[in-house]
């Protein structure tokens, strides 16, 4: 859930959709909800030349 702090007034990701509609949808939709997992760099051997 996102929460955002504002003159403690605390605003839940629901309550910023009920309050600003269409253009909070617009924008969620450029916003991705998860970090993708990076590929692990290959291991380096002790014997690499």
């Amino acid at each position: 859930m996102v929460a955002v702090r504002f003159d403690s007034i605390r605003f839940e990701e629901h309550d910023l959709r009920a309050e600003l509609g269409d253009p909070y949808f617009a924008h969620a939709r450029n916003v991705p909800r998860f970090i993708p997992r990076l590929p692990r760099p290959p291991r380096r051997t002790t014997f690499q030349r």
